[in-house]
């Protein structure tokens, strides 16, 4: 059986320990007889694209030679913020070509069972240490993450939406906030036989969560109608990636972890609007995702723990529904193909309703979601192709009226 378990602990910085396989077995591991390893100088030069690798003739002639067919491995470039080759390449080599100064290597998509036809396995374990790397130094094994990230006031969405005769400008932002997270993140492969068993992913930590929206909408030609649910998305921060190696016999495994932080909101109007949304939230968590060949996908909730406090102001001539989220985000990468990800946070969802006596009444619900995704055919199976909720459950209710 063949297990592939990376732990991340995002706290300061994680070194992940080195390969399980005991030193004697190393040489009994099982690779794929088309299995072509690719040195440093590769990695260093080659640019990947998603059906190709390019490299430059000069000092690669030799690689004209290579034969299709071949499994090429290699590892990712020094510069962990290079966009040529971040994470290495796993691929199938249909065909070599010379186009100018250029060598061109077609290729196909490859997975770990092509390259692994036997039992292995790969174990890792993690313990937190300072310092942390130098900068720009390849971060070999190390996650370095600020602990409290600040959100800067950031644009969030700017369209007309129209129903009919009247249309809507809206303008909807982040005004600040901040997102204070240190999880370890767990990541479980198995293969077995050339096949995949399961693939989980876990997040657990405290989260102290902060986040302040505006919500602005002038309603033209304004009726009784109401606007289609909006939805969008967009990443407020992204940290470092962590990459490291553990040999499966000869075969260096390059994964990478990546995290990010992303403002996930919906929006449904009636009204001309200018109004703030936001809350605070605490909250200690496990959650993620599991899937199993027999059983398919399942989610992972364990707690949370939650103290959740909502914010309305606005100034409204009608209703307003809006369902805004902060979620850490966490992506698994074997090679340079995605795996799984994981996306776990608070919302809040909660509408506006402007009555024709009296003060504008406000509701809102707190809650928290967990999604799994990402195509990991990596692994020789498609588990899933797209974010698939896995958990949403309202964890409280609160309502108000706002000052006359």
């Amino acid at each position: 059986m063949a297990v592939l378990r990376s732990t991340a602990a995002a706290t300061l910085i994680l070194i992940l320990g080195a390969c399980t396989v005991p030193a004697h077995e190393e040489d009994e591991a099982t690779t794929s007889a088309d299995l072509l390893t690719t040195d440093a100088s590769f990695a260093e030069d080659v640019t990947v694209a998603d059906d190709h690798l390019s490299l430059p003739l000069t000092g690669h002639e030799a690689v004209l030679d290579y034969p299709a067919g071949k499994l090429l491995v290699g590892g990712p470039s020094k510069a962990n913020d290079g966009a040529k080759n971040p994470h290495g390449f796993l691929r199938r080599l249909t065909r070599v070509r010379r186009a100018g100064d250029t060598i061109i290597l077609e290729t196909a998509p490859a997975t770990l069972t092509e390259l692994f036809p036997g039992d292995v396995e790969i174990g890792g374990s993690a313990i937190v240490e300072a310092p942390p790397p130098s900068a720009g130094a390849l971060r070999d094994k190390t996650l370095e993450l600020t602990k409290r990230i600040e959100l800067p006031e950031t644009k969030l969405f700017e369209r007309q939406l129209k129903s009919g005769p009247v249309t809507w400008d809206v303008d909807m932002g982040v005004d600040g906030g901040y997102i204070d997270f240190a999880p370890s993140v767990t990541t479980d492969i198995k293969l077995k036989g050339a096949s995949l068993q399961s693939v989980k992913i876990v997040a657990a930590g405290k989260l102290d969560a902060d986040l302040s929206m505006s919500i602005r909408v002038v309603a033209k030609n304004p009726t009784s109608a109401e606007s289609d649910l909006q939805t969008f998305e967009k990443v407020l921060y992204k940290a470092p990636r962590v990459r490291w190696a553990q040999m499966v016999g000869v075969v260096p495994v390059w994964e990478s972890l990546e995290f990010s932080v992303v403002a996930r909101c919906g929006l449904r109007v009636r009204a001309t609007v200018d109004a703030g949304v936001g809350f605070h939230a605490s909250a200690t968590i496990e959650a993620g995702g599991e899937y199993r060949k027999a059983g398919g996908i399942k989610g992972i909730l364990e707690g949370p723990t939650l103290d959740f406090t909502p914010r309305w102001h606005a100034d409204v001539s009608g209703n307003v529904y809006a369902k805004c989220a902060l979620l850490p985000q966490v992506t698994l990468f074997v090679y340079d193909a995605a795996g799984p990800t994981l996306t776990a946070g608070p919302y809040v969802e909660g509408a506006l309703t402007r009555t024709t006596s009296g003060p504008t009444r406000w509701s809102a619900d707190a809650g928290f979601s967990v999604d799994v995704g990402g195509k990991v055919s990596i692994f020789g199976h498609d588990v899933v192709d797209e974010h698939v909720t896995v958990f949403d459950e309202k964890l409280a209710s609160y309502d108000g009226s706002l000052p006359l």
